[in-house]
């Protein structure tokens, strides 16, 4: 028996199921199933070649989604986060962040220092997308916060804040999620050794120690 099928396209796997049925009858002589691999993804969706203006201060780190790219720009005591568009890299918007500067924050530590995407799995929340989460970098005297902010309403809205214990440590540089904006966890390091220092809880967009 030969079977001709066009290319499967899709990145799922499919199958379809081939009965031959005694004529005149509801008979099942044989059954075939023909499966097809899933179409390989490609590596890269986009390539860019622009150049994207930032201001002053130094660009850190960056995450991603399906729509933008996010880069924080550290500037000294403020901070800003820059939303790029994958589609058209030339289209650069700012996130909406509002500062939070709790006394012994005005040290040289920068108001925004990493971003990272924490999935969701609620509609409601984000129209169902991840969520933007961010941290400050604490200078590790003693007498600074860790600052965690978190998007819950998007990008264009002002972000939840929560103000944690860090202690006499530098943090801030760079963290990992783990699990969801429902139920996860954030994973700080420790600037010097590299070793996680604090997790801090994810509960329905609300972080604390």
């Amino acid at each position: 028996l030969t079977f001709a099928a066009e290319a499967n396209e899709a990145y799922e796997v499919r199958s379809a199921e081939v009965n031959f049925v005694r004529q005149g009858t509801e008979e099942v002589l044989m059954s075939v199933t023909i499966a097809q691999a899933a179409a390989a993804k490609p590596f890269a969706e986009h390539v860019w070649d622009a150049a994207v203006p930032f201001g002053g201060g130094q660009d850190r780190n960056m995450t991603m989604d399906g729509e933008y790219v996010y880069v924080a720009q550290a500037t000294g005591g403020n901070g800003a986060i820059k939303a790029i568009s994958i589609a058209d890299p030339t289209q650069v918007k700012d996130v909406k962040v509002t500062t939070y500067t709790p006394a012994g924050l005005d040290n040289g530590t920068h108001a925004i220092s990493c971003v990272r995407m924490l999935p969701n799995t609620e509609a409601s929340v984000n129209g169902g997308k991840p969520v933007l989460v961010a941290s400050n970098l604490t200078t590790g005297d003693g007498t600074e916060k860790l600052i965690v902010y978190v998007w819950s309403n998007g990008i264009d809205a002002d972000p939840d804040y929560f103000v944690i214990d860090s202690g006499a440590r530098r943090l801030g540089d760079k963290f990992t999620v783990k699990g969801t904006y429902q139920a996860g966890e954030l994973h700080f390091f420790d600037f010097n050794d590299g070793n996680v220092v604090i997790r801090v809880k994810m509960k329905d967009g609300v972080a604390g120690l």
